[in-house]
C-alpha cells in the first residue's frame, strides 16, 4: 500500500495542499475519541473492531466500517486567492 498522499482544503483566502505519509489508526482510545466527536455532531458513530462504524452514512462514503488514518505532513503548498496573492511552500 502506498502511504504517500495529499490532502487539500480551500479556505476563504488561501488554497492549501498538504503532502504527507498516512498511517492507519487502530488504537481504541483514538477511535473512540473520533467516534464521540462525530456523535456529538449528530452522526451516531462508534468505534468497533479497529474502525469507525455507524448504522448509516452519506451514500458516497460506501458501506462501513471506515478506517481512520493520520497524516504526518512532509510539505505543504499555499496559494493565496485574494490580494496581494502569491504562493509559498513549507517543508516539515
Amino acid at each position: 500500500m502506498d502511504t504517500q498522499n495529499a490532502v487539500s482544503v480551500s479556505l476563504d483566502d488561501i488554497d492549501v495542499v498538504v503532502e504527507g505519509t498516512a498511517r492507519k489508526v487502530t488504537d481504541m482510545p483514538t477511535l473512540e475519541r473520533v467516534a464521540n466527536l462525530y456523535a456529538s455532531l449528530g452522526w451516531p458513530a462508534r468505534a468497533s473492531g479497529g474502525a469507525i462504524t455507524a448504522e448509516y452514512s452519506a451514500p458516497s462514503a460506501g458501506k462501513g466500517p471506515w478506517d481512520l488514518y493520520v497524516v504526518t505532513p512532509t510539505a505543504a503548498v499555499g496559494v493565496a486567492t485574494k490580494e496581494p496573492h502569491g504562493a509559498t511552500r513549507w517543508r516539515f
